[in-house]
């Protein structure tokens, strides 16, 4: 995903990460991800992050089960059947696995692995020092947090290892699903910890707790200084929320912050950019982006902020120009196999051309290389078709234009963009 698009992503964006995380196994992810898009694919896709939440859930409702630990395992069962119907089969199965083994005369002693993460002198025993962790079990939730901390600076990876078992457990429970309780869990280390601001600010994100996310990132900043963990800078995941909050312009003051020790950062210099447009500084954001695509030039979403920008600023050629030098390095053709034409920059340049009555042919190429890749027709490719009838002197054209305003409303910008198309329906 795009420096842009990871900090503003579209629907479309939202749901080929959702696509990402599931082919991935991260149902909860990809549930959170798809979350209020309401469409046939979308829909799709959360269904199957439901099924997968509800086979994770059944699998550690069954092994909690075998491990002497029934309150953990009804907890799992019952997440189990909120992604399913009470009639599901797998549901069935699980219950009914779980009740021979609770009578059964002789139950079998837990793994010793799983043994080992919950046995209380385990849990409060002094931390295991980062070369012993490698030597844990492979079910060690210590080993597979340890696993996960290998993107984090060293100074944060050995003072969240040192947390132990416990701490390692509640940061899982965000990828089984679980953020809400993943909060509540994390709470006792913070002031034991402050670097577990970091896990509970993740986890706050995944639950859609914005406000607590934010002030978990502010004090870890604070106190640690902004930087890279996991691939993620925080700075910029901070802005992300911020703007998530609308609070666009805090979440600036929180790039220019960053910039000043990091001026070259990518991900910080790609959130900075979204937020000047977001903010209406619509000139220093298309200068902003014009310097960062000599560093990112395959970075389509820098293309599309340039081209808004300019359009906004009544540069109608220039943003042409801009998607077509974009469209041109992203695959136009569809002939190379490195990247895939970008179906919304070919939307967005198709519209220009057809709106200034401007070269048919090459919007006929661009409209074709939309519905090849497009995964459904959406109202702007009405719009597009709605403006091809229009040049084309259909004189239906007009008729078709008012039945794309029913339904929108008042405010709509789509509205504006008919109206102004076809100014006998303003009349």
């Amino acid at each position: 995903m795009g420096l842009l698009r990871w900090l503003f992503p579209s629907p479309q964006d939202r749901i080929d990460q959702a696509q990402v995380q599931l082919d991935a196994g991260e149902y909860a992810r990809a549930r959170l991800t798809l979350e209020n898009l309401d469409s046939a694919e979308a829909n799709a896709l959360r269904d199957r992050a439901h099924a997968g939440l509800k086979h994770l859930n059944l699998e550690l409702a069954v092994a909690e089960a075998r491990a002497g630990q029934p309150g953990r395992s009804a907890e799992h069962l019952k997440l189990a059947a909120s992604f399913t119907g009470t009639g599901d089969p797998d549901l069935r199965a699980a219950r009914r696995e779980i009740r021979e083994l609770r009578k059964s005369a002789a139950p079998k002693p837990p793994p010793k692995e799983l043994a080992l993460a919950r046995d209380p002198e385990v849990l409060h025993a002094g931390p295991v020092s980062e070369a012993d962790v490698w030597s844990l079990p492979p079910d060690d939730p210590r080993l597979q947090y340890a696993m996960a901390l290998e993107g984090y600076p060293l100074e944060l990876r050995a003072r969240l290892l040192a947390l132990g078992t416990e701490f390692a457990l509640a940061v899982g429970q965000v990828a089984a699903g679980q953020p809400a309780q993943a909060i509540q869990a994390l709470g006792s280390f913070i002031e034991l910890e402050p670097a577990a601001r970091w896990e509970r600010a993740r986890a706050a994100h995944a639950a859609g707790e914005l406000g607590l996310a934010a002030s978990d990132l502010q004090a870890f900043g604070d106190q640690f200084g902004h930087q890279v963990l996991g691939g993620v800078h925080s700075a910029a995941l901070l802005s992300r929320i911020l703007a998530e909050q609308r609070r666009l312009p805090e979440g600036l003051d929180v790039l220019e912050a960053a910039l000043v020790s990091e001026p070259n950062h990518l991900q910080l210099l790609g959130a900075r950019t979204g937020l000047l447009e977001g903010v209406g500084r619509f000139a220093e954001a298309d200068e902003a982006a014009r310097e960062l695509v000599k560093l990112a030039p395959r970075d389509m979403g820098l293309y599309k902020l340039m081209a808004r920008c300019r359009v906004r600023a009544g540069k109608r050629v220039e943003a042409m120009q801009v998607l077509e030098s974009g469209l041109k390095g992203n695959c136009s053709t569809g002939r190379c196999g490195s990247q895939a034409f970008d179906v919304e920059a070919g939307r967005m340049l198709a519209r220009l051309y057809l709106e200034d009555r401007l070269d048919p042919k090459r919007v006929e190429e661009l409209l074709a290389r939309v519905r090849s890749g497009a995964r459904q027709h959406t109202w702007l490719d009405t719009y597009l078709d709605t403006l091809q009838a229009r040049n084309a002197g259909d004189p239906g054209a007009v008729e078709r234009a008012k039945q794309l305003l029913i339904g929108l409303a008042d405010g709509d910008p789509r509205g504006g963009l008919v109206r102004e198309a076809f100014p006998a329906l303003t009349g």
